[in-house]
């Protein structure tokens, strides 16, 4: 074989070179894509409301039934275990918020669709009001008595109704204003509405019902006065 020389060996070079530069010209790198601050503001603005609602007591009820236990109102799982009261309250569902027992309650067990499809008709809410209330997203209920007590016991119920959107919690609360509803039967409930979330204050007996509403009272006002 001939030698290729000095110049020949000066071609190889070069091509080589060209066809590296080629090659490297033609790989594709891949770059992670990052989303500008103003796609990241689209992005979360665009997220449902409904999504951002946690699924169990929200920070509010939270804190205000740590007040409460403080003041001599306590939970009582074993009690609600032996006695029939409450019954919309499911026991088997039971879960531990911040080491409390909340209470889930389907719809369905609720006392505003039992008080709807009672045989005796005993509510005056018509099915456009029921439709309202169909599209609550979930209800946690927290039970609580007055500690120190055996045979007169004291005892309510706070019912939190989550709603897709401040509109239609709003508007579950005006329905239940009405009057002559018949629901929460034979006692006084009191009702606050707040963002998402429509809140009953309710006991199995009227004289406890008063005995609720400074709780109610000071509750609403927390709400109206805070953010968590």
């Amino acid at each position: 074989m001939r030698s290729l020389g000095f110049v020949g060996l000066l071609w190889v070079f070069i091509c080589s070179l060209l066809a590296c530069k080629k090659e490297k010209s033609n790989t594709i790198v891949p770059v992670s894509r990052v989303q500008t601050p103003k796609e990241t503001l689209e992005i979360a603005s665009s997220v449902d409301p409904i999504l951002e609602l946690p699924h169990g007591p929200n920070a509010f009820v939270l804190d205000f039934v740590e007040e409460i236990e403080d003041k001599g109102w306590i939970s009582d799982s074993l009690r609600l275990q032996q006695v029939g009261i409450y019954k919309a309250l499911d026991r088997k569902g039971v879960q531990l918020f911040a080491k409390k027992p909340f209470y889930p309650i389907a719809f369905k067990n609720s006392e505003i669709y039992d008080g709807f499809h009672h045989p005796i008709g005993r509510t005056s809410l018509e099915a456009t009001d029921i439709a309202v209330f169909e599209k609550v997203l979930h209800i946690w209920a927290y039970y609580y008595r007055k500690a120190g007590t055996s045979s007169w016991i004291e005892d309510g119920v706070i019912e939190q109704w989550a709603f897709p959107d401040t509109a239609t919690a709003a508007q579950a609360k005006k329905i239940l204003q009405k009057p002559m509803t018949g629901l929460y039967f034979n006692t006084r409930p009191y009702y606050h509405q707040h963002q998402h979330y429509l809140y009953v204050f309710q006991a199995r007996a009227m004289a406890f019902s008063y005995t609720q509403q400074p709780l109610f009272a000071d509750f609403k006002k927390k709400t109206e006065q805070n953010t968590p």
